[in-house]
């Protein structure tokens, strides 16, 4: 599963994506691990990037599904992540990834190579992502084209509304400009859509 959350400062896009991976984890019985890029899920405890893979191994054999975050500060500690995730792949455990600031990692024509690969290569390696994004415009389309749900918030910047308008159906496209706050719209990749109210989380 790959999804994007959109939405402005102060929109509820973290809440959301905090709870899309704590349903995820739940659900999968799975280990979440938050690429905290500002630091603001202190709540969440840090572990060493190097130490991932056993704590994916452990949360096996304990039958728990953890919640960690890790320090990834720039694009070759985000290859470090991939390869601590393929390499779990043997322990045979779900992990839900939840990338904060997408955009920092993602420009319109550029991923960096570590995420690159989880978005082409996860569901091999048992890795699920969730992307949380102010910008649609500056994010790439390597991440969307693969996303099977994309939540969005009100928006009105005339370029994410043009990156919206190529992917969404007209009806959907009328209802993101008028969202009330902490509403979003949720669409799938089959092409159904539901405007939402705010999670409780």
């Amino acid at each position: 599963m790959i999804a994007v959350v959109f939405g402005r400062r102060g929109s509820g896009k973290s809440v959301l994506g905090r709870y899309l991976l704590d349903r995820e984890r739940k659900d999968q019985a799975g280990v979440g691990v938050i690429v905290d890029t500002l630091l603001e899920h202190i709540d969440v405890a840090e572990i060493e990037l190097e130490s991932l893979e056993a704590v994916i191994s452990q949360a096996r054999t304990r039958g728990s599904c953890p919640l960690v975050r890790v320090a990834v500060p720039d694009p070759p500690a985000f290859d470090k992540l991939a390869g601590q995730i393929a390499a779990s792949t043997i322990h045979d455990k779900q992990v839900i990834l939840m990338v904060d600031e997408l955009s920092y990692w993602t420009r319109p024509n550029m991923t960096v190579p570590g995420l690159s690969s989880l978005i082409r290569y996860g569901r091999h390696w048992n890795c699920s992502i969730i992307g949380v994004s102010r910008r649609a415009a500056e994010t790439s389309r390597e991440f969307t084209a693969q996303a099977d749900e994309l939540y969005i918030f009100a928006v009105h910047e005339p370029r994410d509304l043009a990156y919206f308008g190529e992917i969404l159906p007209p009806e959907a496209m009328s209802k993101i400009g008028s969202l009330e706050k902490f509403h979003y719209l949720k669409y799938s990749v089959d092409g159904t859509w539901t405007v939402c109210p705010p999670v409780n989380f």
